[in-house]
């Protein structure tokens, strides 16, 4: 079992999470702790890269992971698929391409720690490791951030933030086909284990 402790979705986060991965591989790992706690999230494009890694992906290709529906104007929405990406757009000195973990490693599977300060791209990534590799969230309800964010920078110097959109992760209709029908905005996400359980327990939780 190995366990990566990712503190923020931000350009120099894709370098440091590509060498934890290639460290647990070369360690013979077959389990991996995933720790977003705490994590409030940050770069939509490093999302994309850790998904690649992590998501149950036989085939090595492009996954959708969120729906952005954003809002375009004159009352109009925008429909946007943000797909897992084998290149770094948030680094472009990062030397490693992303490979999905599990086409490497037999029996590969992924337990999510999270707390009420998990939020936003933590989020939208533990929606789509529920979905993909059916993966066990350990710890407390998430914080519940389901919307994004333009950001302007005015003359001043000083940062406008708008949120202009909404994003829903994927889950399965009563046919098993994907649809885009839940946003966690104001819920979060529910752990199968909660009250802050000891790190046995989340021992436990992945080996079972």
């Amino acid at each position: 079992v190995g366990i990566i402790k990712v503190l923020e979705f931000s350009e120099n986060t894709t370098t440091e999470f590509a060498q934890c991965v290639n460290e647990f591989i070369e360690n013979g790992n077959k389990k991996l702790i995933l720790d977003l706690r705490n994590n409030g999230g940050g770069n939509s494009t490093t999302l994309e890269y850790m998904a690649q890694f992590l998501l149950n992906n036989p085939k090595d290709e492009a996954l959708p992971i969120i729906n952005l529906v954003s809002n375009a104007g004159n009352g109009k929405k925008v429909s946007n698929i943000v797909y897992s990406s084998k290149e770094d757009y948030a680094n472009s000195q990062n030397p490693y391409t992303a490979f999905p973990i599990g086409n490497k490693v037999k029996d590969f599977e992924v337990v999510v720690l999270c707390n009420g300060r998990s939020a936003s791209a933590s989020e939208a990534l533990i929606g789509a490791l529920q979905y993909y590799n059916d993966s066990k969230i350990v710890g407390t309800t998430t914080y519940g951030k389901g919307v994004a964010q333009k950001v302007f920078e005015l003359s001043t110097g000083d940062y406008l933030y708008v949120t202009n959109g909404t994003y829903y992760v994927p889950t399965a209709d009563a046919n098993g086909k994907m649809v885009w029908e839940k946003c966690i905005h104001g819920e979060g996400f529910t752990p199968i284990y909660s009250s802050n359980p000891s790190e046995n327990t989340y021992i436990d939780a992945l080996l079972t």
